[in-house]
């Protein structure tokens, strides 16, 4: 196949290939996005992002238990915050043990999707472009579970993914408190949902393990690009129909072209030495 030929058909239906080229960049803008009168006539996209964020919550209680090599603390046995007073023997060890946050972790993380923890959530200002929440315990696999909860919200925005993540972290943390002062919890007994990486905080650059704010799903530039190129092929493909309906353009082989390719043909038909 001579290239000059295929020049000569698509310069021939120039025109017609103008018109192809503007049409299917038309369709492939159409394809991702659409005309919008809201705020003014513009161009919005036909389908949202996905952002997920993430906000870690480490289980403890007042004291910082995870920094005491000992446990040498004790506290009386306590009515809410009024001791009981009795013989020896009506102490207790201050701080929980720390396996008792990992498992406590668990259920929190539970207890995240809750129907009471979910109204609590609902009761805030709803946020543009919320989708869901979730929540799970960390696991680390050398040690196994830590006293941490990692709260996942998602959005159509960073701004909605990060707002999500907040707002259930907040919401678990006010059930908890809620339910500890309507049973008159001890407040030195009381379990604390302390907040160890909030949700949109920059990092710096630095990757770790407890996650951050990242793009599930942006917008596909794989749709646009099909409907362009096919709807483009499509007109060049008329255009080479067109041409074998109404032939204009001929290949003029000259006589050196001939005797070029009749030396040729020799070459190949010759016995190698």
């Amino acid at each position: 196949m001579d290239a000059k030929v295929h020049l000569a058909v698509l310069g021939r239906f120039k025109v017609l290939l103008a018109g192809g080229l503007v049409l299917a960049l038309l369709l492939s803008i159409l394809s991702a996005a659409k005309l919008s009168f809201k705020g003014g006539p513009h161009l919005a996209y036909r389908s949202s992002e996905l952002w997920m964020s993430h906000e870690t919550l480490l289980v403890t209680q007042t004291g910082f238990p995870i920094g005491q090599s000992v446990y040498n603390e004790v506290v009386p046995l306590r009515q809410g915050n009024q001791p009981i007073t009795g013989p020896s023997g009506t102490y207790v060890q201050r701080f929980a043990d720390t396996g008792r946050f990992a498992s406590l972790a668990a259920l929190y993380a539970r207890l995240a999707n809750s129907d009471p923890v979910e109204q609590l959530l609902l009761s805030h200002r709803r946020v543009p472009g919320g989708v869901s929440i979730s929540a799970t315990a960390v696991t680390d696999s050398q040690v196994g579970p830590l006293p941490l909860v990692q709260v996942t919200g998602m959005g159509t925005s960073r701004g909605a993914a990060v707002g999500m993540a907040h707002n259930a972290s907040n919401a678990l943390r006010s059930y908890i408190s809620r339910q500890q002062q309507a049973n008159n919890v001890p407040d030195d007994s009381r379990v604390l949902l302390a907040t160890i990486k909030r949700a949109g905080s920059s990092d710096g650059g630095i990757q770790d393990s407890l996650g951050g704010t990242t793009l599930v799903s942006g917008h596909s530039k794989l749709k646009p690009l099909i409907v362009f190129l096919g709807v483009f092929a499509l007109f060049v493909a008329i255009a080479y129909i067109l041409e074998n309906f109404r032939p204009r353009i001929r290949l003029v082989t000259t006589e050196a072209d001939k005797d070029q390719d009749r030396r040729r043909d020799d070459d190949q038909r010759r016995p190698a030495a």
